[in-house]
């Protein structure tokens, strides 16, 4: 079977090394972490899913791109709220 890496350029091998990287980091810094989509974070806070993607993209909640999918961590959920656990959020 032919290696991926024949088909890529070097700048696109760095750039996913650079987000595996990154993606690494976030996993390490904050331990296990769930991961929601934009749909459940909405879900979870009563809002629609065009303003969690425009927190993400101020911003104001983080989030990262895998696989062509916008994840958002649990984490980055915990910060937007001020620390309040985000399984203990329901929408009202």
């Amino acid at each position: 079977m032919a290696s991926i890496l024949q088909f890529i350029s070097d700048e696109q091998a760095a750039e996913i090394i650079e987000r595996l990287d990154r993606i690494e980091g976030l996993i390490k810094q904050s331990g296990e972490v769930k991961v929601y989509s934009p749909s459940e974070v909405a879900e979870k806070l009563g809002v629609t899913r065009n303003t969690v993607y425009a927190w993400a993209k101020e911003g104001k909640l983080r989030s990262f791109r895998t696989g062509g999918k916008v994840l958002i961590p649990s984490t980055a959920i915990n910060e937007l709220l001020g620390g309040n656990n985000v399984s203990q959020t329901t929408k009202g």
